[in-house]
């Protein structure tokens, strides 16, 4: 890709921006990197002659297929995606490369999903969270927690997890983590949440050339652009 600025323009000498046309940049890399979190998907239902505030857009099992929201980090962990309507379901995907994570081939090992969120986006504990390795969904054996803060898994990759107040980055705390799903009660209190699933494969399971996936659902509560702090380790 060629230089690209701060609102996503394309700088490069191949688009013809002055000052910039003799400095094009091509990096080219591996469509699955190696690594623990290797992608998230953001996605929503469609409806072909609808527009995004109507209910093919904004409910899953009411339009005619589904969409995957184009997004990119900003910076700090933050999420700047395509606008959706105020009351959109969104379902995220977060996925892992199991087989390229050191010693599961040889001996299997836990796969554990962190995602947290603002104010803006609701997560939905009726659609639960589940697990899924190609055209496989697990549910049984999938443990889930849930904080009211935006949390982070610690460099030590060692409990207890921490988190910070964006003004004071230095000042880690502990998470207090509540086993099991959260409740719609809970989520409505909660201005920030993060959750977590975690889940055993066997070493036969870590060889598989399917991304291992935990699969769950969010609301969007306002007319913007997603703006979710994303913890993904």
């Amino acid at each position: 890709m060629g230089f690209i600025g701060y609102y996503g323009d394309d700088l490069s000498g191949r688009a013809g921006c002055s000052n910039n046309n003799w400095g094009v940049v091509h990096v080219t890399r591996r469509d699955i990197p190696d690594g623990k979190i290797f992608r998230k998907l953001l996605q929503t239902s469609k409806a072909e002659g609808q527009t995004i505030f109507e209910d093919g857009y904004t409910t899953f099992g009411k339009g005619d297929g589904e969409r995957t929201l184009n997004y990119k980090y900003t910076g700090k962990g933050y999420i700047l995606a395509e606008k959706v309507a105020a009351g959109t379901e969104i379902r995220v995907r977060l996925q892992i490369n199991a087989k390229e994570v050191a010693g599961c081939r040889e001996s299997g090992c836990k796969l554990t999903f962190y995602d947290s969120f603002d104010y803006t986006n609701k997560f939905l504990p009726s659609k639960g969270v589940v697990i899924r390795n190609g055209d496989r969904t697990y549910t049984d054996g999938v443990k889930v927690a849930w904080t009211e803060v935006p949390a982070v898994q610690g460099d030590d990759d060692k409990e207890p997890d921490t988190w910070h107040f964006n003004s004071t980055p230095d000042d880690e705390m502990p998470v207090d983590w509540s086993d099991g799903m959260p409740t719609e009660a809970d989520v409505e209190e909660a201005d920030d949440m993060s959750v977590k699933a975690s889940y055993e494969i066997t070493p036969e399971q870590a060889a598989s050339d399917d991304p291992w996936e935990a699969v769950f659902y969010v609301r969007m509560q306002e007319n913007k652009t997603v703006n979710a702090y994303a913890v993904m380790l």
